[in-house]
């Protein structure tokens, strides 16, 4: 069973008025962290998606790291399968690995930008190793709803892009289920689900937000990738970029997974009424 990610004084990443005693990551009991800057309130769109940027700012490297032990190892073992060579006939086999190899890569990378992120949120030192221990004691959970998440959303956009769009905003917090409350798939998926009622154009809009931002950057590095001609150099360059961007993904899912709290179940004041004196002035 996983342990707790969050300090065990209780209801730090539980839902309000529950406890759980089987999260993730067991850590001292000792006082609640500081937020400074990036205090406990709720945020727009445009404000969750900032203050996303400001808290990858914080530690950089740890999120580039992380994401790059994942990414770059799958990019070699692509490149050296030819798994993404436009010049060849993908075959079947080719097409499973790739398949089987994006879903890991994918799982891995959202939960250990989520597990990073939390930590660094609430003022902690990130640490790659616990985050990687994290994930991998609950990635048989984070695997199944991650993927039950994605089959509905791409099916929902199979039925002409609006059940798309409601089931990517109804499952938008299932890694933070599993990881920060310790709870398996179906629940998750539940949790999510109720994190989002009435809640769903506000998620939509900040996912959205950092989308947009994704593809434009993802254009502009193509369109500056077409001028190389060594498909090994566009590769690295696929590499580096993914390693960079990605981890937005993971922080602003767990910014807004905390801001939905802060509007549905008050997290702000249950978590300041747990806290020390000196941080009472975080919630801004």
């Amino acid at each position: 069973m996983a342990k707790r990610l969050l300090p065990s004084f209780t209801l730090l990443a539980c839902p309000a008025g529950d406890k759980f005693e089987n999260t993730l990551l067991l850590l001292p009991s000792t006082r609640l962290p500081t937020m400074t800057d990036l205090g406990l309130r709720p945020r727009k769109a445009t404000e969750l998606v900032d203050a996303a940027f400001q808290l990858y700012r914080r530690e950089p490297l740890q999120f580039i790291i992380g994401l790059g032990v994942i990414y770059i190892p799958w990019m070699v073992i692509a490149g050296f399968l030819g798994l993404q060579s436009a010049d060849v006939a993908p075959t079947l086999t080719k097409t499973m690995i790739s398949l089987v190899g994006g879903v890991l890569v994918y799982t891995l990378a959202g939960g250990v930008s989520t597990v990073l992120a939390n930590d660094v949120y609430f003022n902690r030192s990130p640490d790659l190793g616990r985050a990687f221990r994290a994930v991998g004691m609950s990635f048989v959970p984070l695997l199944l709803s991650m993927m039950a998440a994605a089959l509905a959303v791409g099916f929902g956009f199979a039925l002409l892009i609006v059940p798309g769009l409601f089931f990517l905003a109804k499952f938008f917090a299932v890694k933070q289920a599993v990881l920060l409350e310790g709870v398996s798939a179906g629940p998750a998926l539940g949790r999510s689900s109720k994190l989002s009622e009435g809640y769903k154009k506000h998620i939509l809009l900040t996912i959205g937000i950092v989308f947009l931002l994704n593809i434009a950057l993802t254009v502009g590095v193509g369109l500056f990738s077409r001028i190389i001609p060594s498909s090994l150099v566009r590769l690295a360059i696929s590499t580096i970029f993914t390693t960079l961007i990605y981890p937005l993904y993971g922080i602003t899912e767990t910014l807004l997974y905390y801001d939905v709290r802060i509007r549905k179940e008050g997290f702000d004041i249950e978590y300041l009424s747990t806290a020390p004196a000196e941080t009472n002035a975080v919630a801004t």
